[in-house]
């Protein structure tokens, strides 16, 4: 006749903790990493460039998110040329000397959640022209690496494939390359 083995109290009591033990831990971890996620979401900052032709001109670029986006770089390209400086884009234009056009720093800058820069702006009459008829012929393409306080890093675009946004490991790109201004 076989004999019944009959677990003692005090090993139930004790294969009862351990498992209490590892459930919390598994509940401990799931919480953190949910707690990870909701502190990165209150601090998401969202860029979004924009194009505005009409009574006025204006290259835009707008934090929609709920927190700042720092920006690590910018590149700026028309037809292949890649542009360092507003001064070089005026030139490939062939502005006049007696256009009036406002243009904002962007490298290396730090966008609050909300705020919206021009990036070119400009009411003249004349320049609208130039930046219309450049526009139709061959738009400007932005490029922008920006991060959160995190460290997490996304690239907004606009380009010949249209405009969005997609996250990315930081991607350093050379300092010929990057928009100086």
């Amino acid at each position: 006749m076989k004999k019944i083995k009959i677990l003692r109290p005090d090993m139930i009591i004790a294969m009862s903790a351990a498992l209490v033990g590892i459930s919390a831990l598994f509940v401990s971890i799931y919480e953190a990493d949910l707690f990870r996620k909701q502190q990165k979401a209150t601090v998401w900052p969202y860029l979004e460039l924009s194009f505005s032709s009409s009574d006025h001109f204006s290259y835009n670029i707008e934090n929609k998110g709920v927190g700042p986006a720092i920006v690590k770089w910018v590149k700026v390209v028309r037809n292949g040329e890649l542009f360092s400086h507003w001064s070089d884009y005026a030139r490939y234009i062939q502005f006049s000397d007696s256009v009036q056009i406002v243009t904002s720093y962007i490298n290396s800058r730090v966008i609050s959640a909300g705020e919206k820069i021009q990036l070119i702006y400009t009411e003249d009459p004349e320049a609208i022209r130039c930046l219309a008829k450049a526009e139709r012929k061959n738009p400007l393409y932005f490029y922008v690496c920006y991060a959160s306080i995190f460290g997490d890093h996304w690239i907004v675009k606009r380009d010949s494939t249209g405009t969005g946004t997609k996250p990315v490991k930081l991607q350093m790109i050379p300092v010929e390359d990057s928009f100086q201004n």
